[in-house]
């Protein structure tokens, strides 16, 4: 036993030197880098937010060990949903902000304090729309960017030089020319160290700004662009590595162990659009209210013959579909379960025979024939009875009809087994902010739907643009809709750029004295838009 002990000891204590020298190696293994954290704000007017936040957030995650985290809202207005401001502690958890919101009409200063709040210790990227931002009448937001922009010019392309080719962010950057591009002016230079000048040839004329830069005197370090509308500039890889870079100065993680993919997740949040109640178009429904969604084949929007026109009350308004082919069909669907007993319909022209089907269901996949008008000759408003149970939908089919016009009628109205029903329509939030200003309660007999300045979609946009034809070498771009004028009949234009629009209140049918009014509709932020 005394010969084994010392063994035992020697035994032990090398056992013991290789766990030191295995923690030792162990210990001396890199940790895993950990990824910024990054968050981004996009969305409001004039940009593509759709593409571009995903765009962006992709092109960072693939060029940068960055999470990006992304809020965005669809909303295409110049006060867009920003309600992540509202909180003193918005950016808790995030490295670095990357704003790209387009907000011009935001006069929040409580709300624009929150972020200049946080970006005395956060830093922050600011790209293109940004920088016309916030404009409530202080220069703190400008002051913030470290450079005043109020406005840019046409879309032709820039051609981008790096003023500052030594600096961590451009040394590895080579100057390049973009597709057509907006190029921000310079109305005031603060704290902006400049990074990047950019020249745009406009005729005859060529004009500078500069076009990227960093601020390190207003709080944490900044990197801003003015670079940015359109979306194949976002995804040009110059852009994105001018970005990418920027951001990881800004975080003071321009370094090797930054400069390789994100692989991990990330989050994305839609902000709401700002949500209008029912209640403000149509008042508050009845406790007898039957409440009903419809939907269309299609629907002239441009002169707001809304699906829910059929069922205001108002046999002046009317649903339209947008063009002249059958069938065309109305749809009605039940909140509740709804036994329908007969079916009035005003059709827009009453001395024309319509061929019609209505038809019903109680799942909206299988429908049943409630009255076969296909071979009706009145020449009026028909009235047709059934018996349809407890039905989820009904749908009213347009066939044909005697002339060639765009299948349209002003009301329907149903009965049930106690007697008419009260119909409510149902909207969404689109058709909310669609419809905003467009009822015409209030002016049966005189005046003027108030104008309102309404965002379209791309989609909506483009049905109205590809009826538009301009010379090669122009660009064709949505001034303003339809909805800012009402019934616009004549229009013409100041030298300025503003427009004058003649708007008739009768629309095409109605004859009513004091309808008339003259609009000025003016780009005020210069944005390209009214």
């Amino acid at each position: 036993m005394k010969r084994l002990l010392p063994l035992l000891l020697a035994v032990a204590a090398l056992g013991s030197l290789f766990l030191a020298n295995g923690q030792e190696k162990k210990a001396s293994l890199p940790e895993p880098t950990r990824p910024l954290k990054a968050l981004l704000i996009a969305g409001g007017c004039c940009h593509d937010y759709v593409k571009q936040h995903e765009v962006l957030y992709k092109g960072i995650q693939e060029r940068a060990n960055v999470r990006v985290d992304v809020m965005w809202t669809r909303d295409r207005s110049t006060n867009p949903p920003l309600p992540l401001y509202d909180d003193p502690d918005w950016a808790k958890g995030y490295d670095i902000i990357i704003h790209d919101e387009c907000a011009a009409s935001n006069k929040d200063l409580k709300l624009m304090e929150n972020i200049l709040e946080v970006h005395k210790t956060i830093p922050a990227v600011h790209l293109h729309c940004a920088m016309h931002s916030f404009r409530n009448g202080t220069d703190k937001w400008a002051k913030h960017l470290g450079l005043h922009s109020t406005g840019h010019g046409p879309q032709k392309p820039l051609e981008i030089t790096y003023t500052n080719p030594d600096h961590p962010i451009t040394k590895t950057l080579e100057n390049w020319v973009t597709k057509n591009e907006e190029l921000y002016n310079n109305r005031e230079i603060f704290d902006a160290e400049p990074l990047a000048l950019a020249t745009q040839k406009v005729g005859d004329r060529e004009n500078s700004a500069v076009v990227a830069w960093i601020n390190t005197k207003q709080g944490a370090p900044t990197f801003s662009t003015t670079v940015g509308h359109n979306t194949h500039t976002v995804e040009d890889p110059r852009y994105l590595d001018l970005v990418t870079r920027g951001l990881l100065w800004a975080a003071g993680k321009l370094n090797d162990d930054y400069l390789k993919p994100y692989t991990g997740s990330n989050v994305i949040t839609e902000m709401g659009a700002k949500e209008e109640k029912v209640e403000s178009l149509f008042g508050k429904p009845s406790k007898d209210a039957v409440k009903v969604k419809l939907t269309a084949s299609s629907v002239q929007v441009s002169d707001s013959h809304f699906p829910w026109r059929a069922i205001d009350g108002n046999v002046e308004t009317r649903w339209t579909a947008n063009g002249a082919a059958h069938p065309a069909w109305l749809q009605l669907e039940f909140e509740e379960p709804t036994t329908v007993t007969s079916a009035e319909i005003l059709w827009e022209q009453r001395t024309e025979w319509y061929h019609y089907k209505i038809e019903t269901s109680r799942d909206g996949k299988n429908w049943e024939i409630a009255h076969d008008g296909s071979k009706n000759q009145r020449k009026s408003d028909t009235k047709d009875r059934f018996n349809a149970q407890n039905i989820k939908s009904l749908r009213v089919t347009t066939l044909g009809q005697e002339t060639g016009k765009w299948p349209a009628l002003w009301e329907i109205r149903l009965k049930g087994p106690k007697g008419k029903l009260k119909l409510f329509p149902i909207l969404t939030k689109k058709e909310i902010n669609q419809t905003k200003g467009a009822s015409s309660k209030g002016f049966e007999k005189a005046g003027n739907i108030k104008p309102q300045i309404a965002q379209l979609s791309p989609e909506e946009e483009a049905a109205i643009l590809k009826d538009c034809e301009v010379p090669e070498g122009f660009e064709k771009s949505l001034f303003a809709s339809w909805h800012s004028a009402n019934y616009p009949v004549y229009v013409a234009a100041s030298p300025g750029g503003d427009l004058y629009v003649s708007s008739d209140g009768n629309g095409s049918l109605g004859r009513q004295p004091n309808r008339g009014r003259v609009l000025r509709l003016r780009d005020s932020d210069n944005d390209g838009r009214a």
